[in-house]
């Protein structure tokens, strides 16, 4: 039984050296590129937070990476709708609601109100997830 802990354990430490699951450093990072990026940076460490704390790796990764890019400066946008397997369902509204997103985004959102705009993008991949 323990031997199982030590292969698991190790695998953990493997997949982390080879993903973007080291959220520490990604939430230490100094951000780059504005208000709006130093917010996203601080909700995507916190969603990739919650999703380690569920054991979620691939979310880790993704809201990680996430992380790191708004923290370089670079421009995150929200997630796809078809980056994730959905309810056919959920597509129509959650198309809808990214639309509008996307639209307060380009239209100065970020700049007006940084931390919001960042919530709100954050939230929208959450509810995607």
């Amino acid at each position: 039984m323990r031997k199982n802990y030590l292969l698991v354990g190790g695998a953990m430490l493997v997949l982390a050296g080879c993903t973007n699951l080291d959220v520490k450093s990604v939430e230490m990072m100094a951000p780059k590129g504005g208000d709006f990026n130093a917010a996203l940076q601080k909700e995507y460490v916190a969603l990739a937070k919650m999703e380690a704390a569920e054991f979620d790796w691939p979310d880790v990764s993704l809201f990680n990476g996430k992380a790191a890019a708004a923290a370089n400066g670079e421009k995150v946008g929200p997630q796809n709708i078809n980056d994730r397997r959905l309810p056919k369902d959920a597509i129509p509204g959650l198309s809808v609601a990214r639309s509008s997103l996307v639209k307060a985004l380009e239209s100065g959102g970020p700049a007006k109100a940084p931390q919001h705009a960042a919530r709100a993008q954050a939230m929208f991949d959450c509810w995607m997830q």
